[in-house]
């Protein structure tokens, strides 16, 4: 039987700021070549704009699969060399951010790992890890999340964080992802309508055999109604219910 959560449940908890690294100048905009890096001068795009890059500038690379990462440049023709606070297995955080401070694109803003974090960890060169635009921090110091709403039948992504349901056309049901995909992982979902009708959470049917705290789904029925879901690595727990 579904679980029903009451109204003390109500999207409520207490944000955590990310983890975060000390900021970059620069994200590269494409693919650098980490034995030998192109002259900003000649390729300025690269830097997103930048035609000097001083020497042990920080830069980020993005998206160069287990290469991505953060670097010191160490001039043009030369390898960059990881920074000391992403050197190792154990610097790599899940869900951390890394801040953009110059450039025509991504200066101001905010990357954050979104890589799943893997059974065993993560392992610096060999997993592949992709840093993403953060469109939901623009200012420095501000602790925020991703919101969307959705009004048909739905399954978790990679980057969600709160879901509002909007249920006016019928019930709808929500698939939580696999629990064993990334441990302690929170998404918040609530009811955003005032109908009758039920939203409906549950363990995506590719994973029958987790739970959501002893049931394979919980229901929300009246407007605002929802609560924070945290991933335990096996099963999935409500909290603040």
């Amino acid at each position: 039987m579904p679980t029903q959560i009451g109204a003390g449940g109500a999207v409520r908890r207490a944000l955590r700021k990310r983890p975060a690294r000390r900021p970059c100048l620069v994200a590269v905009q494409g693919t650098i070549t980490i034995a030998a890096a192109e002259d900003p001068a000649l390729n300025a795009a690269l830097y997103d704009g930048k035609t000097t890059i001083p020497i042990d500038a920080r830069i980020l690379v993005p998206n160069q699969g287990a290469a991505s990462g953060i670097y010191l440049f160490k001039g043009a023709g030369n390898a960059l060399v990881r920074a000391a606070d992403m050197s190792g297995n154990a610097d790599v955080l899940d869900t951390m951010e890394v801040r953009i401070a110059q450039g025509g694109n991504d200066g101001e803003q905010s990357y954050r790992l979104t890589t799943d974090f893997p059974i065993g960890g993560y392992i610096l060169g060999t997993t592949s890890l992709l840093f993403e635009k953060d469109n939901s921090s623009p200012v420095p110091g501000q602790v925020t999340r991703g919101w969307k709403s959705v009004a048909a039948n739905y399954a978790i992504g990679s980057t969600d964080y709160t879901v509002a349901v909007d249920s006016t056309g019928g019930d709808r049901t929500i698939d939580l992802p696999d629990a064993a995909a990334k441990v302690g992982r929170i998404v918040v979902i609530y009811k955003s309508d005032g109908s009758g009708n039920k939203v409906i959470v549950r363990v995506d049917p590719a994973n029958a055999g987790q739970r959501i705290q002893g049931s394979p789904s919980v229901e929300f029925t009246y407007q605002w109604q929802g609560a924070p879901f945290q991933s335990t690595g096996t099963n999935w727990v409500h909290v603040g219910g």
